[in-house]
């Protein structure tokens, strides 16, 4: 599991501010990402609210919750039964 979360801001990669500061401290923003440690989860929810809602990798919106998470999880791909050397059944087969 990360120990980070990685946030892109909306307002995307041109990103002017350098550093985000904290009642408690302070991390800095390169291209636009903010990298929090994930046992601070106070500075987590400053981040989002603040408008770093983003995935870095995907651009994709992720929720609160996932970003207390460590960011969102890939999703598994569907395996086929070809792929697993299993008999293929479908509405193909000749009979």
């Amino acid at each position: 599991m990360a120990k980070t979360v990685k946030l892109l801001s909306t307002k995307g990669r041109a990103q002017l501010i350098e550093r985000f500061y904290f009642y408690d401290g302070e991390t800095t923003i390169k291209d636009g990402v903010v990298e929090i440690p994930l046992d601070r989860p106070e500075w987590v929810q400053r981040a989002y609210i603040m408008g770093f809602r983003h995935d870095p990798k995907t651009e994709e919106i992720i929720t609160l919750d996932e970003a207390l998470a460590g960011g969102r999880v890939a999703p598994d791909m569907p395996v086929s039964a070809k792929s697993t050397g299993g008999k293929r059944e479908g509405s193909n087969r000749r009979g």
